[in-house]
């Protein structure tokens, strides 16, 4: 990532690039801390892989109520994930 990125200008003002600078050094320090703690800094999953992933979770698991036979299981884990 570059520097224009962080700050979402390729030409900002000094006091601009120093509250990012200070911004950007206290999210470092506190992912430093949570990880010494023994906390890793919580990965972003977007929405649309979350819900693929529930869908999938609940496939599943009608599945091994044997509500669902091998063929459908199937055929919705083709649509959960884009194949027609």
């Amino acid at each position: 990532m570059g520097f224009s990125t962080v700050l979402g200008t390729s030409q900002p003002s000094f006091w601009r690039a120093l509250e990012h600078l200070r911004m950007d050094h206290a999210n470092v320090k506190a992912a430093i801390l949570l990880s010494f703690r023994g906390q890793p800094p919580a990965k972003r999953v977007k929405t649309a892989t979350k819900q693929v992933q529930e869908r999938l979770v609940n496939l599943c698991t009608v599945y091994h109520k044997e509500e669902k036979t091998i063929t459908q299981l199937l055929t919705g884990i083709g649509h959960c994930i884009g194949w027609k």
